[in-house]
């Protein structure tokens, strides 16, 4: 028999050499998706559009995977977040409760123009994203050279 005890992702110590801990990449990607689908699609179905409450959600948990993702897999964090929220934005399109017309086209059209209005917000994220990923890769890079 095979013994596979901590061969998951999950129970990989990290890279800084500290306790075991920290999101795998398909559990970062899953966790930004569904809390950012949800509140975009109660955020359209409540014809409120997507206002401050669904961009700070995204933020919020932008930063939350950034700093809880294995450091290893810290691409992830700053890659996947946007292009979840532009899908996420796409998808809820098709609830929007002002909207009458649910062609493909259309929803399609006001994806854009939601994405840009969430422009400063979606940038913003990234950014933040990319400085947590870039001082937790020197964090890692300094600790594995004190070794």
């Amino acid at each position: 028999m095979i013994e596979t005890a901590g061969a998951t992702p999950s129970a990989r110590p990290p890279a800084n050499g500290g306790a075991v801990g920290g999101l795998a990449a398909p559990t970062a990607v899953v966790l930004v998706a569904v809390v950012t689908l949800v509140a975009a699609v109660v955020s359209a179905a409540s014809g409120h559009g997507f206002g401050a409450v669904f961009n700070a959600l995204y933020l919020i948990v932008t930063v939350y995977v950034a700093l809880r993702i294995h450091v290893e897999d810290r691409f992830v964090a700053v890659v996947a977040p946007p292009i979840v929220y532009a899908l996420s934005v796409f998808v809820a399109g098709f609830f929007d409760s002002e909207e009458t017309s649910h062609a493909f086209r259309r929803t399609l059209e006001n994806s854009f123009v939601n994405v840009s209005f969430g422009a400063p917000w979606l940038v913003g994220a990234t950014i933040a994203a990319i400085v947590i990923a870039v001082v937790r890769g020197r964090r890692a890079d300094v600790a594995g050279r004190r070794r």
